[in-house]
């Protein structure tokens, strides 16, 4: 048998603790700004929100960045796009899974009404001073999938 000696490791650097949803939709705000983006903050109860929208090639959309309440919860969500009549909805469920597992990050879903919306969870790991970049990169690469499938949802409505 050898003789072993135990690997000195480095010391950990603490991560610095996560900002709540609040102060995450600040780094956003700014970020917009920095961008030259058009949005408005407001508040409904407890949640606190930005809004902004889009136009592309085959849609209007607006999108949101919702904070729910201190601990750093933190959601980008679109508002409806889409309206799946009763009579479509089992095709529309089907979409929502297809695309569901084409975009490993945006989650598509429908709702008792039949709207068609989008989400994305803004990662828990996003460092505090890369979060309102992070936040309007995810936003604008939202619109742009949405933007791509809308001609896919029309389809699914309309045949």
């Amino acid at each position: 048998m050898g003789w072993f000696s135990k690997k000195e490791e480095a010391p950990k650097k603490a991560a610095a603790p996560q900002k709540s949803g609040v102060a995450k939709l600040d780094l956003v705000e700014q970020e917009l700004n920095k961008a030259g983006l058009k949005h408005q903050r407001a508040s409904l109860g407890p949640l606190e929100f930005i809004e902004t929208g889009f136009s592309g090639e085959k849609t209007t959309v607006k999108i949101r960045f919702i904070a729910v309440g201190n601990d750093g919860e933190f959601k980008i969500l679109s508002d409806d796009f889409a309206k799946f009549p009763d009579e479509k909805l089992v095709e529309g469920y089907a979409l929502a899974n297809e695309l569901n597992r084409k975009y490993k990050y945006v989650k598509f879903a429908i709702d008792n009404e039949g709207d068609m919306t989008a989400q994305w969870d803004l990662p828990d790991n996003v460092p505090n001073e890369a979060v309102g970049a992070t936040g309007v990169e995810i936003l604008i690469r939202m619109f742009q999938i949405i933007d791509d499938v809308y001609p896919e949802v029309m389809k699914a409505i309309w045949s």
